[in-house]
């Protein structure tokens, strides 16, 4: 789908995680300019619509996003007022629904995220004063 123009979002954000599965766009959390979310969006290319899908139980910003194995990782972030350590958010497309997952062993704001293999990696990000050189595998 280079070059086509696609339809915006629901809700404007930055920093948000960004997934793909199967042939859909996830969008997940972000910073609207006044509030962190804990919204989700996916967009479907055969309609050019985004639908708005269930909420995270957390709103946050700087998500590394990943999907492995039919599941969607959201991991780390900021919400506000800390750096976050958490993979709460496991979301299950077919289920319609978010899952906790275990947390990572340092919170990271920004973390990249990517999938190789049958692991989810986390890498770098920052846990508010240091900028982290830790990978991990989830």
């Amino acid at each position: 789908m280079c070059g086509v123009l696609f339809a915006p979002t629901n809700i404007t954000r930055s920093f948000p995680g960004v997934a793909e599965l199967g042939d859909r766009i996830f969008v997940i959390g972000g910073n609207d300019g006044v509030a962190f979310l804990n919204s989700i969006e996916c967009y479907d290319p055969h309609t050019n619509r985004w639908t708005l899908l269930p909420p995270m139980s957390r709103p946050r910003a700087g998500i590394g996003a990943a999907a492995l194995d039919g599941r969607i990782y959201a991991i780390g972030g900021f919400d506000g007022a800390a750096r976050l350590d958490i993979v709460e958010d496991v979301f299950e497309p077919r289920m319609n629904a978010w899952t906790e997952a275990a947390s990572l062993n340092s919170c990271r704001d920004g973390v990249c995220v990517m999938t190789y293999g049958c692991w989810v990696y986390a890498v770098g990000g920052i846990d508010g004063t240091i900028i982290s050189q830790h990978c991990g595998g989830l």
